[in-house]
């Protein structure tokens, strides 16, 4: 029995040390990062989640490039504006590809725009925004969707009367009744049970500032003069409202890493060679910026937004999850 133990134990020793000794062999031309363990790699580390705050004291011992390990996976992290340009921006092309698991690959079985490469992820990219024009993207149709669920939201959320609420829900089924009139042709009502189940089932995929508010009301008071609809055009009119957007994009992602990616080619990044392992953009990306901005100057031009009685501070953490999203919260919606 003791021999079997103690050849149970060289054999964990040595297969181990294999691993450990094949993982650092492999590291030795990738970004210095810290060191793995067999097996998990850097997961303990990461405490299995990566989360922008770990990732971000990564950097400050090992630089803007460096590299972790998922199990026995190299994942190279990229931080900082700098980093992410001189390769997202510079090496569009050679690192446009996405990282598919034999897991995904057997779900979608070799399909689908998001984990797809080459030759069938272009036709699909093709056919996906070829059918979205045809349905309306980026032509006036979809904007006039926008802005008639804007106006009901604002219309929802004046009949709360300032009391204090989470609006979170309101704001939610009103963005996805967008998408549900691009798809289905039509907007549902927001106590349409089909409609709640939607949006449920979404949700549950997913899971598995003061002075600026009274300058953007100055703004939009002086520029919008007349009652009509919001366009995304008006932000050209808007430079203040369109910084404070784009600060909390900045300030707030939705998302807590970028998406992972492959490269097709071989490239040098800040000197390191990335071996191999055209440009990507979200399908839907000009529908969102389109929602954003009608969605929050139609929110700011009615209404003033404080914090219940009592509540002093706001809670800024995030809840991490697929996406980066905002702890539950109250909020006073006032008619302006």
């Amino acid at each position: 029995m003791w021999f079997v133990q103690q050849l149970l134990l060289a054999f964990l020793f040595f297969f181990f040390l294999g691993r450990y000794l094949k993982m650092r062999w492999k590291a030795r031309r990738l970004p210095p990062g810290p060191s793995p363990f067999p097996l998990i790699g850097n997961l303990w580390t990461m405490r299995f989640n990566m989360h922008p705050e770990t990732f971000s004291k990564i950097s400050k011992h090992f630089g803007n490039i460096y590299t972790v390990w998922l199990g026995e996976t190299p994942l190279i992290v990229l931080h900082g504006y700098k980093a992410v340009k001189n390769a997202i921006v510079s090496h569009s092309e050679e690192m446009s590809g996405r990282p598919a698991s034999n897991f995904m690959t057997d779900i979608a079985n070799g399909r689908g725009i998001v984990v797809s490469n080459g030759h069938s992820w272009r036709q699909q990219r093709r056919f996906g925004l070829m059918t979205l024009r045809n349905l309306g993207l980026g032509k006036h149709g979809v904007e006039s969707r926008i802005q008639e669920e804007a106006l009901s939201l604002v219309e929802n959320l004046a009949a709360q009367n300032g009391k204090s609420i989470d609006a979170s829900d309101l704001i939610i089924h009103s963005v996805a009744n967008v998408i549900s009139a691009v798809v289905f042709g039509h907007r549902f009502s927001i106590d349409d049970p089909t409609f709640q189940k939607l949006v449920a089932i979404n949700q549950n995929l997913i899971d598995s500032l003061g002075s600026k508010w009274g300058n953007i009301h100055k703004e939009l008071d002086e520029v919008l003069l007349d009652s009509s609809a919001i366009t995304y055009e008006d932000r050209k009119r808007l430079p203040y409202t369109n910084a404070v957007i784009h600060e909390i994009q900045r300030f707030g992602n939705i998302a807590s890493v970028g998406t992972l990616r492959r490269n097709i080619k071989d490239i040098i990044l800040d000197g390191y060679p990335i071996e191999k392992v055209s440009h990507r953009i979200c399908l839907g990306e000009q529908l969102a910026r389109f929602e954003l901005v009608i969605f929050f100057i139609t929110l700011m031009r009615k209404f003033s937004f404080q914090l219940p009685e009592g509540v002093t501070e706001v809670n800024t953490k995030h809840v991490t999850k697929v996406t980066l999203q905002p702890p539950p919260y109250k909020v006073c919606i006032i008619q302006r």
